[in-house]
């Protein structure tokens, strides 16, 4: 292996490392939202109402995104050509999640422009993942 491939695989690495992290931290708040009584994830009473109006179709998007996110994640590292149908998948989620927040709720009324700047880093990371995890896959199949 020369040291090019030593420098890109040790970036390749990091990179998916983070990304399972980051996506951990996902499937860590979306446990917490789904075990947690309302009152103890905010004591705001609005921010209580977003969480009770949360549909089961934005959970299964919020489940999708995360765990989705996780598991290609971590196939990613070990560069399985399946890591980008779960890369997908998890970008379908946070799109069907992301809609109720945006389109069918008054989460930016209550909790103000700033709430959309996670998502938004959440949209693009989902993205990015995606065509990186296919030059990875690529180079190996």
């Amino acid at each position: 292996m020369t040291e090019t491939e030593n420098k890109s695989s040790g970036t390749f690495n990091a990179l998916s490392i983070l990304a399972i992290l980051w996506n951990l931290m996902g499937v860590l708040a979306f446990v917490a939202q789904q075990t947690m009584p309302i009152e103890e994830l905010t004591k705001v009473p609005a921010e209580q109402e977003l969480f009770k109006s949360y549909p089961l179709w934005a959970t299964i998007g919020f489940g999708f995104g995360v765990f989705g996110g996780f598991l290609g994640s971590i196939t990613l590292l070990l560069r399985k050509s399946i890591a980008v149908p779960l890369l997908v998948a998890s970008l379908a989620g946070v799109l069907v999640q992301q809609s109720f927040m945006y389109f069918f709720s008054d989460t930016l009324k209550v909790m103000g422009p700033s709430s959309a700047i996670m998502p938004t880093v959440v949209l693009v990371i989902a993205i990015a993942l995606i065509p990186f995890a296919k030059s990875a896959t690529s180079a190996t199949e």
